[in-house]
């Protein structure tokens, strides 16, 4: 996966990085380590680093927080194949409202 995203240009400028040099940022970063320790899927609410889990931001992003990623990131999303358009924000703000129906 480094390979395919090295110097890629949705990273905003170029970058001469090797894909050894990128594993081990990622490596320097991962959740064990910025958490202070604790292992994925432990949450602590008051940390920026909640819970480690792929996925989680749905119980966190509200409108406001959608509509500021796509001001930055929209892009990212479709030339990465995250995302066709920008149509997840109304799909996702629909499923937390029915989540919030149900409970």
């Amino acid at each position: 996966m480094a390979n395919r995203f090295s110097g890629a240009s949705f990273l905003r400028k170029e970058t001469t990085a090797t894909p050894e040099l990128v594993l081990g940022r990622v490596f320097d970063h991962r959740f064990e380590k910025k958490s202070g320790g604790r292992k994925k899927g432990v949450e602590d609410g008051n940390s920026h680093y909640r819970k480690g889990v792929a996925g989680d931001w749905v119980n966190h992003f509200d409108r406001k927080h959608c509509e500021a990623f796509i001001d930055r990131f929209s892009d990212v999303l479709q030339v990465t194949g995250y995302e066709a358009d920008e149509s997840w924000v109304d799909e996702h703000l629909a499923a937390l409202e029915e989540a919030r129906v149900t409970t």
